[in-house]
């Protein structure tokens, strides 16, 4: 099957609620580095379900809105991410197979792999709770592929404890400190096949004019984070 990578861009702010333009302005930021050029599909997080108009809300996200692109290729991608890890594959054919985007007032638990493992304490995970969902079934495809699990807004009070593992081994992989292992917002990059080049060095993208447009456009700060699957 192949080593797959994904690059999180999580707003690394643990009092962030999203605003009524947050998807509006995240949206923007994409087209305008020509990584999306259709409608979203869009998931309306508090049902589980698709939304049948694929435009972009304009309303607060209440629990999460999840706006899903399609695959794209090309300049755009080296544009923010630089080559690919591959020298066998041109620039052409360097590609980001879907870009997901998640604002809401739920908490979403940060996916996790054997390089840097966010270890849940409390609640949980094996405990059902009253707003805590951890079965993975619940998650409309392919939204489940950027969270492990939540916690719904307003029915688990506090926030959740965690325990961050990064490996001895590869301690250069990330430069934050701070990070909480959850977010309310973020954009994910799922390359797959396609990994970067940076994946096995500092995983942040190169472009930090992209990363810092993003972080302006969620009005909070950003975090990066690399999963290898």
């Amino acid at each position: 099957m192949g080593v797959e990578y994904r690059h999180f861009l999580v707003v690394n702010d643990k009092s962030w609620l999203p605003a009524a333009d947050t998807l509006a302005r995240v949206d923007a930021v994409l087209h305008k580095w020509s990584l999306i050029d259709k409608p979203a599909t869009v998931f309306d997080l508090s049902t589980m379900k698709e939304s049948s108009e694929k435009t972009i809300p304009g309303a607060m996200p209440g629990a999460g809105k999840a706006l899903v692109y399609d695959e794209t290729s090309g300049k755009p991608v080296v544009d923010i991410a630089g080559r690919c890890y591959y020298d066998t594959v041109g620039d052409e054919d360097h590609y980001i197979s879907q870009i997901i985007v998640v604002a809401g007032n739920d908490i979403r638990i940060q996916q996790s792999d054997e390089y840097c493992y966010f270890e849940q304490i409390s609640p949980a995970p094996d405990q059902a709770c009253i707003g805590f969902v951890y079965d993975l079934d619940a998650i409309p495809w392919p939204v489940s592929k950027a969270f492990d699990a939540y916690l719904v807004h307003g029915e688990y009070a506090g926030v959740p404890e965690m325990n961050i593992h990064v490996s001895k081994n590869f301690p250069e992989l990330y430069d934050w400190s701070d990070y909480a292992g959850y977010w309310r917002g973020a954009v994910m990059l799922d390359f797959g096949k396609s990994l970067p080049g940076f994946c096995e060095k500092l995983r942040q993208l190169p472009t930090r004019d992209f990363v810092n447009e993003l972080a302006s456009a969620f009005r909070g700060p950003i975090a990066e984070i690399g999963v290898v699957y």
